[in-house]
């Protein structure tokens, strides 16, 4: 039951990397509970959607010099994929830093990843820490995960398993299927945590429903060591959290 983490080593969900039409959609979403947003934002938005970048851009230009933080964001966005304006990774991180400086948890995950990792920014994971906790603050399940994964690794914070746990659970309850996969993985070796494998199991069953294959495997290894009493409370327990969190 060894296994490596996951977590999100692309910025913020923002952008579905294979349909960007999606990515404005989640994104308007996820601005409107941010951001008060003005008839200007919610006109680019419809742009957006009907593929009209450029329009999208005039429209949110003046919102995001007035402040508005996800006017800025989606402006990142605009620069960072070409669409509607020439393509400029500076203006692109430019708009990202003034959303993330802002306190917007999206922005702020997406400089994380740069950080951690390199991307556009200098490989920095203290810095990377410094943003992921800003946003997981703030209740955003991708940092959580990835401030839960430099916790586990010692990677810009002490190694700290406890905390790594900690993280990851906070994650895994709103969801996060890298999270879930995380805890489930935890759970069985007893990291951070007494050993568990009734609720590793559980954890392992939820994020192998999404699809996520990494699960799937360690689903069916943990099963062949597990009794029929074990396995049934395990689907009991993920048949609970379902429940609960209406799914």
């Amino acid at each position: 039951l060894q296994g490596g983490e996951w977590r999100w080593l692309i910025p913020s969900p923002k952008i579905d990397m294979t349909a960007a039409r999606n990515a404005f959609l989640l994104l308007s979403a996820l601005c409107l509970l941010a951001t008060p947003a003005g008839a200007d934002f919610q006109v680019g938005v419809a742009a957006a959607e009907r593929g009209n970048h450029a329009a999208a851009y005039r429209e949110w230009l003046g919102d995001a010099r007035a402040g508005n933080l996800a006017a800025q964001f989606n402006l990142g966005v605009l620069f960072e994929s070409g669409r509607g304006v020439r393509r400029d990774n500076s203006k692109a991180l430019e708009w990202y830093r003034r959303a993330a400086e802002g306190g917007f948890a999206p922005a702020q995950h997406d400089l994380g990843v740069r950080c951690e990792n390199g991307f556009g920014l200098p490989k920095d994971p203290v810095e990377a820490a410094k943003w992921y906790l800003l946003a997981a603050q703030q209740g955003y399940p991708p940092s959580q995960t990835n401030l839960g994964y430099l916790y586990k690794k010692g990677l810009g914070v002490p190694q700290d398993n406890v905390k790594a746990f900690a993280w990851y659970t906070k994650a895994a309850e709103q969801g996060d299927v890298m999270a879930q996969y995380n805890l489930g993985a935890m759970l069985a070796q007893g990291l951070g945590v007494a050993k568990d494998r009734t609720r590793a199991y559980m954890w392992l069953l939820l994020a192998a429903e999404k699809e996520f294959e990494p699960a799937e495997s360690k689903r069916d290894d943990i099963e062949d060591v597990l009794g029929d009493v074990e396995i049934a409370e395990g689907e009991r327990l993920a048949h609970a959290w379902r429940e609960w969190h209406g799914n």
